[in-house]
């Protein structure tokens, strides 16, 4: 992920419709954060997608893009049950992680950008590679990588969407071929994962069972005394 060899590319759409998981778009990278750390820029960076200007986030650190770089990326939502056969990677869990961290750049309070790099460092470690951390660094990318394994799972990640370079598809290996991967959100951040109603319904009802058996034992503890 080095800046003008490797490129990171961060996660906001700005007017953006949700594409389909099988939809290949334009691509156009268009500037680095301006922020730097562990030897190349981290966070939130600049991409055009079928013409929208969107905010990406790197998740591919041993490849390559440029300012300026266009070529066509396959489309994949993370949504449901996602179709991972255009992307680098092919992991389920690898993603949504990854996606997880990728939503800390965006929270609300802000970040201090002294953190994004330990929180891009975490993202890298889980895909494809790191720049150089020192020991105490990695101590914070371990607590980023525990963060994500924890609450991963918690999440809604139908507005998430990877970008591929369509090359990758003829990669017989994961360096040096095709350009680097990124994730983009479709209009904001994760939201937390609400129940199914059937789900809810089954909640309730095991609720007013536990309750009734309350009452019931509490009465028959009062006809015996």
């Amino acid at each position: 992920m080095r800046f003008a060899r490797a490129i990171s590319l961060a996660g906001l759409v700005t007017g953006l419709a949700g594409p389909a998981a099988a939809q290949v778009g334009d691509f156009t990278f268009l500037a680095g954060s301006g922020v730097n750390a562990l030897g190349t820029q981290v966070g939130a960076y600049k991409g055009q997608l079928d013409g929208n200007k969107i905010d990406i986030f790197c998740v591919d650190f041993l490849n390559h893009v440029s300012v300026g770089n266009r070529y066509y990326v396959n489309i994949t939502s993370l949504g449901g049950a996602p179709n991972l056969i255009n992307t680098r990677f092919g992991s389920y869990d690898i993603y949504r992680q990854a996606a997880w961290l990728a939503s800390q750049f965006l929270r609300v309070p802000p970040l201090p950008t002294s953190q994004w790099g330990t929180l891009h460092a975490a993202i890298w470690q889980l895909t494809s590679g790191t720049p150089s951390v020192t020991a105490a660094q990695q101590l914070v990318v371990n607590n980023w990588l525990a963060q994500a394994a924890a609450n991963f799972r918690r999440y809604d990640y139908s507005n998430v969407r990877i970008l591929s370079d369509v090359a990758i598809r003829n990669c017989k290996v994961l360096v040096n071929c095709g350009r680097q991967e990124h994730i983009t959100f479709v209009g904001g951040g994760l939201t937390t994962l609400t129940p199914e109603p059937a789900s809810m319904l089954l909640l309730a009802t095991g609720l007013v069972g536990l309750g009734a058996a309350g009452f019931l034992k509490r009465r028959k503890e009062r006809r015996q005394s």
